[in-house]
């Protein structure tokens, strides 16, 4: 087998995503974010998205999530810690599902990404890696909805400082934005 070599560098051109780095729609910032940030799932890229019906939800920061009955999701954060990127307000601190139920609350108050949970009814913490959704109705939409890549999840104390967001992109994913120029581009 091959093992892939760590670290690197990720060079995009182009303009860098709109000051709230989670409320957007272009597809450029969702490419240009969806290196640095994780949502709860994700599509399992095939090559293609394939004929309908194959488009397959599977976890992206989540290690699992279940369709426990028609009205009920619930999601498992992995067993092994996950941690934000290295810089304030969040200073590489722990993921917890606190940050997790904030994001899919603002998700669902967000004008691009909220109809996709226009039918969750709660959000809740079953405990520190668990989180549930109960639907109003069966929502049969809203895996394949929740894939698209502007679902993500962040840090409130980042999310809720205008200052540190406009500057700095901080997710949990596999690249961190070390190098960003209005309409020219961005270095991970």
């Amino acid at each position: 087998g091959h093992n892939p070599p760590f670290g690197g560098t990720f060079t995009i051109s182009g303009d860098r995503p709109t000051v709230d780095w989670n409320i957007f729609s272009a597809t450029a910032n969702a490419l240009a974010v969806q290196i640095t940030h994780q949502s709860l799932i994700h599509y399992q890229w095939a090559g293609d998205w394939g004929p309908q019906g194959k488009t397959i939800a599977t976890p992206n920061l989540m290690e699992s999530f279940e369709q426990v009955d028609p009205l009920t999701l619930t999601f498992k954060l992995p067993a092994e810690p996950v941690y934000f990127h290295d810089f304030p307000p969040v200073n590489g601190r722990q993921l917890t599902i606190d940050d997790v139920v904030y994001s899919v609350q603002r998700l669902q108050k967000a004008p691009v990404q909220g109809p996709t949970y226009r039918d969750v009814d709660t959000i809740t913490a079953v405990d520190d890696k668990t989180l549930q959704l109960k639907f109003k109705q069966p929502a049969g939409y809203f895996l394949l909805g929740s894939c698209v890549p502007t679902h993500w999840i962040v840090a409130k104390e980042h999310a809720e400082n205008a200052d540190a967001f406009a500057k700095q992109p901080i997710g949990t994913g596999a690249f961190m934005v070390t190098q960003q120029e209005q309409k020219v581009g961005m270095t991970y």
